[in-house]
């Protein structure tokens, strides 16, 4: 287990040498940021009027199909502002990790090809979360742990499909089943990987917040100031985290189907990384 913590480290530190190098890449998670706060902020009202906020702050059952419908149409624009930045920007690595340039109108340039597929896509993704939100509200405690086990295991299976769209010319459902079948090759990797995403997630807000609420604290600003400076500072963890998810996916998928994945990345501990692979 300490060796693929280990491999999965040395795996990051390229991706991070990659969006050093693109910085300008950046802007694609940027910008997911700011879809995905009009998506809350268009649909905050609707939700607290039908009870959707309530209910799912109180752990039970939506009161309504409507409710449903309602938290179905937010994770499906959710996610199809994630998934199309996330294209664009593994979209704009793959062709740095190919010796080429990557602009923004690269990125953006894949990313409407494959509209049609990351519209699929966001539409299972949107399926799954509103499925295991209803089994999460209808079991006890230890269910919800199932469900959210079950809810690792598909973050982890899916986390090759955007790469798997990019590069080839197959729909949703089969770049799910490639990324699936990546996965028994990567799984150590996509697993120790969402993990220690996970905890680089939460370690950079657990600290935006605490430095916000302490400056706040000492009476150096005011209220208003420490909201707007908390939020600049998770858009800043959330937009770097995503970012270098993002290159490690195209790196992992680059390394799986090719066997180099460029100069960034040293092959022998891709290779250690996927031992077994065809």
């Amino acid at each position: 287990m300490f060796e693929r913590f280990q491999r999965s480290w040395e795996l990051v530190k390229p991706s991070v040498g990659v969006l050093m190098t693109d910085k300008h890449l950046l802007v694609f998670p940027l910008l997911s940021g700011i879809c995905m706060l009009m998506v809350f902020l268009t649909f905050l009202q609707p939700a607290i009027s039908m009870g959707v906020l309530e209910a799912i702050a109180e752990k039970r059952p939506l009161p309504s199909a409507e409710a449903y419908a309602l938290l179905f149409l937010v994770y499906f624009l959710t996610y199809l502002a994630i998934t199309f930045f996330n294209c664009a920007l593994i979209g704009a690595a793959m062709i740095r990790f190919e010796g080429g340039e990557p602009t923004l109108a690269d990125g953006f340039g894949i990313a409407i090809e494959k509209l049609p597929a990351l519209f699929g896509f966001s539409f299972i993704c949107a399926a799954v979360s509103v499925v295991l939100q209803a089994l999460e509200e209808r079991v006890a405690p230890l269910g919800r742990l199932v469900t959210g086990l079950i809810g690792l295991t598909w973050t982890v299976s899916s986390f090759l499909v955007i790469p798997v769209i990019i590069k080839r010319d197959v729909g949703p459902i089969d770049a799910l089943k490639q990324s699936v079948e990546m996965l028994r090759y990567t799984w150590g990797e996509n697993l120790i990987g969402q993990l220690g995403f996970e905890m680089a997630t939460c370690a950079g807000c657990s600290v935006v917040t605490f430095a916000g609420l302490t400056v706040y604290m000492s009476g150096a600003i005011e209220m208003l100031t420490m909201i707007l400076l908390i939020y600049a500072g998770l858009l800043l963890v959330f937009v770097s985290v995503t970012a270098v998810k993002a290159i490690y996916s195209a790196a992992l998928y680059r390394y799986a189907t090719q066997g180099d994945a460029g100069e960034y990345f040293e092959n022998d501990v891709l290779a250690r990384a996927f031992a077994g692979a065809p």
